[in-house]
């Protein structure tokens, strides 16, 4: 198969995998592409504009909220492949739609979760990727609030801690009342974790049925064995 790439540094690994297979990359902007990848919602949504959209042929490697959606037709054939256990380790129980019992304390601190700042994403070529403005001054008026307790993105921390382990969400969790983010993953962690959480941005994971998502474990050995594109590329066969 031929398959136009939307480069990230989230998919090399993925794309390791996919050509060790026999398929091949091409451009985004090859029509005659027979499939399309990007990493997350931003890129899917520029490739659909880019190709007239053929979302039947997008795959997305991040979770996509608008795919979601049950009865999507567009969304059912945006790839969910989930970055579960990609680009972190988890415990073997997260993605389990079932969370953890309720640990929250009420009248608890609340626990701003971060994102990488945009200027690191400026730096790492990566604001077209994630980035929708307005971050950092919502964590402005966050941590302005009283009762906040910030934990800093894993990136942002590991480059301000010369790489030093940084302490575990349910750590940071603990007598807390909830969490708030602007749209990070960690809002579905602390989910699982047995807290509240919610999302600022409408396409925020917070927002995310824990149902829907518990499908979408992917482990490492996974991507790098080959094994997620052999199954995936099975069933892309008959998807379209």
């Amino acid at each position: 198969m031929r398959i136009g790439i939307r480069k990230s540094p989230h998919l090399e690994l993925l794309a390791a995998s996919i050509e060790a297979a026999g398929d091949t990359f091409t451009s985004t902007n090859d029509t005659g592409a027979d499939f399309y990848l990007a990493w997350g919602w931003p890129q899917a949504e520029q490739v659909s504009r880019d190709n007239g959209g053929r979302n039947e042929r997008i795959m997305c490697m991040d979770a996509h909220p608008f795919a979601l959606q049950k009865g999507d037709k567009t969304g059912a054939r945006i790839l969910q492949l989930g970055n579960w256990g990609a680009l972190a380790r988890y415990p073997d129980w997260l993605g389990v739609a079932t969370p953890m019992r309720d640990r929250s304390t009420p009248g608890g601190a609340v626990l701003v979760l971060g994102q990488v700042y945009t200027a690191i994403q400026g730096q790492g070529g990566l604001v077209d990727v994630w980035h929708t403005g307005g971050y950092e001054r919502w964590l402005e008026g966050e941590l302005a609030l009283p009762k906040r307790i910030y934990r800093k993105h894993p990136r942002v921390w590991a480059a301000e801690n010369d790489g030093a382990e940084q302490p575990s969400l349910e750590s940071d969790l603990w007598a807390c009342e909830r969490a708030v983010s602007w749209n990070s993953t960690a809002a579905i962690h602390s989910r699982l974790l047995g807290y509240p959480a919610s999302a600022h941005e409408a396409h925020g994971w917070a927002h995310m049925s824990l149902e829907h998502l518990a499908g979408l474990v992917l482990l490492p050995d996974d991507i790098k064995s080959g094994r997620a594109w052999a199954r995936y590329r099975e069933w892309l066969k008959g998807a379209v």
